[in-house]
């Protein structure tokens, strides 16, 4: 994956789960932590599979990175929001749930 690759995936991340955490809170902060979220676990979820290309064919490996991003994030957001556990839990699925499908729909369509 080139770097412009890199960098258009994640710009198409941050906006794609700025846009679904959008539907569930209006909170500045809270919104600041996904965009920060994303910079953080994208690259560095794309980085394993990019250097494990079996990685990507392997459902039940995508599925357990995609599971561990989630998590990640979800601590992410208790360290610095510390409020509602659950409510950042949905929130981390959600948005991660919402940007795997997004993506899925874009490398079928052959857009990436």
């Amino acid at each position: 994956m080139s770097i412009g690759l890199y960098f258009t995936v994640l710009i198409l991340t941050i906006v794609i789960e700025t846009l679904v955490a959008l539907i569930f809170t209006r909170e500045k902060q809270l919104l600041l932590l996904v965009i920060i979220a994303q910079i953080i676990t994208n690259p560095a979820l794309n980085f394993l599979i990019q250097s494990f290309p079996e990685l990507y064919y392997n459902t039940a490996a995508i599925f357990l990175l995609e599971a561990a991003v989630v998590v990640v994030e979800w601590l992410f957001y208790l360290a610095f929001y510390k409020k509602k556990p659950l409510k950042l839990f949905f929130l981390s699925f959600v948005t991660n749930a919402g940007s795997y499908f997004f993506g899925i729909l874009l490398q079928k369509s052959g857009i990436l």
